[in-house]
């Protein structure tokens, strides 16, 4: 074998463990944060757990997501109609009766995102299901939240749930 030659499997190998470091790294942040929120969307009735969450942990969100949180949460909170004008379900959960703990199943890469599926843990097992799959990227070198797919129905994703729910807001207005 010649010398270059030999640099190529070290090098695949290489790439492969810095991908694996990498892909437990964003694993750990996703379950970092449903292990913080998950008590306060299922124990807190006072309170909507995803104002909460982004008014502690902006940062965790890309400015693109938060943006559209913020404006529905705002929406939601001047409207005086006593209807529902924004989310009327757990963004980060798919759901409007949270399970008690959630966990990071399959991890894939699209581009430069990364694509985790959440799990419900019920009577202490994981359940098949996946419930969301949340899209993380890196920014600046920190993992922020992009968006959060839910596989029921298919092809739904938080930004453009909101998208639609402010373009029907809008349509009251004029």
């Amino acid at each position: 074998m010649t010398p270059r030659a030999a640099l190529v499997p070290l090098s695949l190998a290489i790439a492969l463990a810095s991908n694996a470091q990498h892909n437990q790294k964003v694993r750990d942040f996703v379950q970092r944060f449903y292990d913080w929120y998950t008590p306060i969307a299922s124990g807190h009735d006072k309170i909507i757990a995803s104002d909460y969450v982004i008014e502690q942990k902006s940062s965790l969100f890309t400015s693109r997501l938060l943006r559209a949180l913020k404006d529905d949460s705002q929406a939601e909170a001047n409207d005086k109609s006593g209807y529902t004008v924004g989310l009327d379900f757990d963004p980060f959960m798919a759901s409007q009766d949270p399970d008690k703990h959630y966990k990071v199943g399959g991890i894939r890469t699209k581009g430069h995102a990364f694509w985790l599926d959440l799990h419900r843990v019920v009577s202490g097992k994981i359940d098949a299901e996946v419930v969301v799959i949340a899209e993380v990227i890196q920014t600046r070198g920190q993992y922020q939240f992009a968006d959060f797919f839910y596989p029921r129905p298919p092809g739904q994703d938080l930004l453009t749930v909101l998208k639609r729910l402010k373009k029907d807001r809008e349509g009251r207005h004029h």
